[in-house]
């Protein structure tokens, strides 16, 4: 996986090429949705212990654009672009290319997965106040001048992907149709009716994945670090919003607190969500649709060099009746 000493030694030669006596330790992997991952710390001489993290890129694959390249590049840019601007963000330090593939070295960030330890939290205790911060956080990225922000990456030669509905929806229907899943493309077909009447927002900077798991929290339970942004770019404000909606309800069941998350939302940034059952819909089918893509890969052999590959496909009936769900619901709901 690209995790030895050596490699991690090199990394960190690449990122502090003036530090003398460097040494890393204390090599732990971490588990990551979309990247295998792992902590340790670096040392030099005269400096304390610096936990980081190195996150490989040997599959960038999601659920809008699989293999996608660039991402370790593009996701430092995106970290660097948003440094000093109270996102809670980790820090970037550099990346590379090495023969175990492309990486990223990251601060490694206090604090732990908000549902940790398992079957020692209150969800309904807990949640409410870590998604008013999600949500205070959501719109201060949408607030950022899109100019600025693409400037600011545009200095490293990267350049965001800009995403319509229309573009995800067609690159997702001929990924299902390759895979013969003619129940995933007539989704698609319904859901880019639903999307068809709607007016997309000016493309503004999207987390992409703003799922409340990329969230960290410290001890006392407020958000000490906003992760995971090799999915970034510019797009409706709605996207997030409804990666939100749909982890709070089709994870959790959460239903009144996705719709306050809405509310709260609008309140924010002063733009009431418009059609939030439809959009939902949309990121409930897209994942069905990554879901049925996945699976057929692995049925036809192909590598699948992506840590939550065996859970996606494991799920793809819990996919499928969630997308329906959202479906038949934003269907119900009309424009």
């Amino acid at each position: 996986m690209g995790f030895t000493s050596d490699h991690l030694l090199n990394v960190c030669r690449a990122a502090f090429p003036d530090r003398e006596g460097l040494t890393a330790e204390g090599v732990n992997p971490l588990e990551g949705n979309h990247h295998p991952m792992a902590v340790f710390f670096a040392r030099w001489a005269g400096g304390a212990a610096r936990p980081l993290i190195l996150r490989r890129y040997s599959a960038a694959w999601n659920a809008r654009s699989p293999g996608q390249g660039n991402a370790a590049a593009r996701e430092f840019a995106v970290l660097r672009a948003l440094e000093g601007r109270d996102l809670l963000a980790p820090r970037a330090h550099a990346h590379g290319t090495d023969d175990a593939g492309d990486w990223l070295l990251l601060d490694a960030l206090p604090g732990r997965n908000w549902w940790l330890p398992l079957g020692m939290v209150d969800f309904d205790k807990t949640l409410p106040g870590i998604v008013r911060e999600q949500v205070r956080l959501l719109a201060r990225l949408h607030s950022l001048d899109p100019a600025e922000i693409g400037n600011a990456i545009s200095a490293f030669g990267l350049s965001l992907p800009v995403l319509s509905v229309s573009g995800v929806v067609e690159a997702a229907r001929q990924r299902v149709r390759a895979a013969g899943d003619g129940d995933a493309a007539t989704a698609l077909d319904r859901v880019a009716a639903l999307m068809a009447g709607l007016e997309e927002s000016q493309p503004r900077l999207i987390h992409g994945d703003a799922d409340i798991t990329n969230l960290l929290v410290s001890r006392d339970g407020k958000v000490a670090g906003w992760i995971d942004w090799d999915e970034a770019a510019l797009g409706d404000p709605s996207w997030d919003v409804a990666a939100l909606v749909n982890s709070l309800r089709g994870d959790y069941q959460m239903h009144a607190l996705a719709a306050r998350a809405v509310a709260d939302y609008g309140r924010e940034t002063l733009r009431p969500v418009r059609a939030i059952a439809a959009w939902t819909a949309l990121i409930a089918v897209l994942r069905w649709a990554f879901s049925a893509w996945l699976r057929d890969e692995a049925q036809r052999g192909h590598s699948l060099d992506f840590p939550a590959a065996e859970r996606f496909i494991e799920g793809y009936s819990s996919h499928r009746a969630w997308a329906m769900e959202m479906l038949d619901e934003a269907e119900a709901s009309g424009p």
